[in-house]
């Protein structure tokens, strides 16, 4: 059965469609809504003690929140981003849109140790999409973000949307290397291996 606990420390604000994932003995909550307004605050509950405590970011820009929300879009409106774990880095893919602006897409990092947050280049760019859940996955070639089911505007499919988190060559990469192709091929690789990287070690 259920066991109230008592929990120590100021609790982030009461809200819906936030998004939780577990990272050793803390769960970490990300986002969610009120009937005012969308969050993008961090939160680490210590699962040991059954502590809060608010993972303020020291530099970088959180993801945008939906300005104007008011509480009959609350009820409709998709505010839940997905929250994934790579190593010690939160991944949030989050969206908004502004009063007049488009709507705006992207995938969002947060560093747990450095307590910052960088934006990753994707492609494509339209991966967001709301009450969707996701996680990271190994395979043959690397790792992939996964997003499974959710719904984008009037798009209620179920639909999995897999983004790879290795990237490939830039064109600024590639011009670069062409300079240095007379060295030996085994220097070649490490160059080349360096130069690409993965997305999340980019940022």
């Amino acid at each position: 059965g259920w066991v109230p606990v008592p929990v120590k420390g100021i609790a982030p604000a009461a809200r819906a469609q936030h998004c939780a994932v577990l990272v050793g003995d803390q769960m970490v909550v990300y986002g969610g809504a009120n009937a005012t307004r969308q969050f993008n605050d961090v939160w680490s509950l210590d699962l040991r003690h059954f502590s809060w405590q608010e993972l303020r970011p020291v530099c970088g820009t959180a993801p945008p929140v939906e300005l104007g929300l008011r509480e009959q879009h609350f009820r409709v409106k998709s505010c839940r981003s997905i929250l994934a774990l790579h190593q010690m880095k939160l991944l949030v893919l989050g969206a908004a849109r502004g009063n007049a602006a488009p709507k705006r897409y992207g995938l969002y990092v947060f560093d747990l140790e450095r307590r910052e947050w960088k934006t990753a280049p994707v492609v494509p760019q339209g991966l967001w999409r709301g009450n969707a859940a996701g996680w990271v996955s190994r395979c043959a070639v690397g790792e992939e973000l996964w997003v499974d089911g959710g719904h984008l505007g009037d798009d209620n499919q179920p639909r999995q949307i897999l983004l790879r988190l290795q990237t490939g060559l830039t064109r600024l990469v590639r011009q670069t290397v062409r300079g240095i192709s007379a060295l030996p091929h085994e220097n070649l690789k490490l160059v080349f291996s360096f130069l690409s990287g993965s997305v999340a070690d980019l940022i």
